[in-house]
C-alpha cells in the first residue's frame, strides 16, 4: 500500500504525505489508520523530510502584457469619462503592451 522506497514528507500541519504503491501521494492525518505504521516506520529510521513548496513560476509574458493592456484600457475609458479627452501619453505604453501580447 505505502511505497517505502519514496520519502515521507512532513507537512507544516504535522501530518505526513506518503507515496502509495500506485504512485499517488496520500496525506496521512493523526486520525488515519495508517498513522501508527508511518510513525513506526519513521522511528525505525525511515525518512521524513520537511515539505518545501515548489518555486513560483515566472509570470507569462503574454498574460502580463494582456493585464497591462486591460489596465491601460481602464485608464483610457476613465480619462474619457472624467476628462475632456483621452491622454496621449498612454499611446506608447499601449503599443508596447500590444506588441508584447503578440499582436
Amino acid at each position: 500500500m505505502i511505497d517505502s522506497t519514496k520519502p515521507v514528507l512532513l507537512m507544516p500541519d504535522s501530518s505526513y504525505v506518503v507515496t502509495l504503491s500506485n504512485g499517488l501521494p496520500y496525506n496521512v492525518l493523526p486520525s488515519d489508520p495508517l498513522w501508527p505504521s508511518v510513525r513506526v516506520w519513521i522511528a525505525h529510521g525511515g525518512m521524513a523530510t520537511p515539505y518545501v513548496p515548489p518555486a513560483p513560476l515566472p509570470p507569462d509574458a503574454v498574460a502580463q502584457a494582456n493585464a497591462t493592456l486591460q489596465l491601460l484600457m481602464l485608464q483610457y475609458v476613465n480619462s474619457i469619462m472624467t476628462g475632456p479627452s483621452a491622454p496621449k501619453d498612454l499611446a506608447p505604453q499601449w503599443i508596447a503592451a500590444w506588441k508584447a501580447a503578440g499582436n
